[in-house]
């Protein structure tokens, strides 16, 4: 019998809720530990089989094969740059840090240390994505010489108008950090790298 592969998560909001049932349904795959400053009663109501530690830095000295980040900018530049000594395998959110500047020159020494670190986009794993990409690359229909993207959208924390991180581009929030992303990495992927030189975004006020 092969052993599982061991996940620790660090942070129990968007942890719990967007990954831990997905990493439920692989039968090779085992949540060991997840992380949280606050442990939250309903969290034992849904029969977790994890344990529950306080301190992230603890998950480094554990027999962990991947670790995964879902905590604010702030808190996640100093997971990776703690990692950048213990080299754990990683699963970052998007914005990686609340700076630009701070977030390239950590990638420049995670690839430096050839460390294994990927970013949580997950549209491009979409069924819906793989078939548009099928029949852009058939051709069925000629060659795509333009194409446009129009989203609209109303997160929750802006819905209720609560002051957190993620509206506050200087904490690394804001439409453009968290959701524009995503938009570029699904062209990306579906018409290619080259497309994105000459893109031009506007904000339309609805």
């Amino acid at each position: 019998m092969k052993r599982k592969i061991n996940f620790a998560i660090i942070g129990s909001n968007f942890g719990i809720r967007g990954y831990l049932p997905v990493i439920e349904k692989f039968s090779k795959f085992k949540i060991v530990f997840i992380c949280s400053r606050k442990i939250k009663k309903h969290y034992f109501d849904k029969k977790i089989k994890a344990n529950f530690i306080s301190d992230w830095r603890k998950v480094f000295t554990k027999k962990i094969d991947i670790i995964i980040s879902a905590v604010p900018p702030k808190v996640q530049e100093k997971i990776l740059l703690y990692n950048l000594r213990h080299k754990k395998k990683i699963i970052l959110e998007k914005p990686i840090t609340s700076n630009y500047l701070k977030s390239k020159k950590i990638l420049s020494e995670i690839k430096k240390k050839n460390i294994y670190a990927d970013i949580n986009l997950t549209f491009v794993n979409h069924p819906y994505f793989r078939i548009i990409k099928k029949i852009i690359e058939s051709k069925k229909y000629g060659n795509v010489k333009n194409y446009f993207v129009e989203w609209s959208f109303v997160s929750h924390d802006y819905n209720l108008k609560k002051k957190t991180w993620k509206v506050e581009g200087k904490h690394g929030g804001g439409i453009t950090n968290i959701f524009l992303t995503h938009v570029l990495s699904y062209c990306e992927y579906l018409f290619g790298k080259n497309t994105l030189k000459n893109s031009i975004i506007k904000k339309r006020q609805v």
